[in-house]
């Protein structure tokens, strides 16, 4: 099993994002939909 890294990081409004999961993301750690074009 692959170890899990713990990532904290604060928004600045209240908000739904999603969280990158491909790792292609030009704005890690959230999901920008680079994934549709790969």
């Amino acid at each position: 099993m692959k170890a899990v890294n713990r990532m904290e990081f604060a928004l600045s409004e209240k908000k739904t994002v999603a969280l990158c999961q491909c790792k292609h993301t030009g704005s890690g750690p959230f999901c920008d939909g680079t994934h549709r074009g790969l």
